[in-house]
């Protein structure tokens, strides 16, 4: 926040509502289609609002989701356990058999543990000391029986 950053929020919000203002990272469209290739179902959980829907489609990775929970649907923002509970509903998934990827050590990682969900943080910085440090470090950890996606 700023001096004057009432006089900017309408520009702001109006900007942050389109992909123009958005980058995927490198690895992310690989990820994505290792994963639903390989049979995951996919889903976001954001704080972001309904403008979400817009900047997907742009960036054109809305077809990867199998589900997509924001806050202001879900009534309940990250790091509550209810927006966690949220999007488990729409998988019928108990929170032990979903692996939730973030990179917020609160909102992300906290949250989804307190939450009872599998917890993986990015950590994008050299000096975070994570082992993981974009979504391609994830790919060889799903190869672990918990975490493969169901057969039936």
């Amino acid at each position: 926040m700023f001096e004057g950053f009432d006089d900017f929020f309408e520009e702001v919000f109006e900007a942050f509502g389109h992909a123009t203002h958005w980058k995927l990272f490198p690895e992310t469209l690989e990820v994505l289609t290792q994963l639903k290739a390989r049979g995951f179902e996919l889903g976001i959980i954001s704080n972001f609002d309904s403008r979400y829907f817009q900047v997907a489609r742009a960036l054109e990775i809305h077809p990867y989701f199998d589900s997509v929970t924001i806050s202001s649907l879900a009534g309940a923002a990250k790091p509550a356990s209810k927006i966690f509970s949220f999007a488990l509903e729409q998988h019928m998934l108990n929170p032990d058999e979903a692996l939730h990827v973030g990179d917020h050590p609160i909102e992300d990682y906290e949250g989804a543990r307190q939450a009872g969900l599998h917890t993986v943080l990015i950590d994008r910085s050299a000096s975070g000391g994570c082992e993981h440090q974009s979504l391609s470090s994830l790919v060889p950890l799903l190869t672990l029986p918990l975490l493969q996606p169901s057969k039936t």
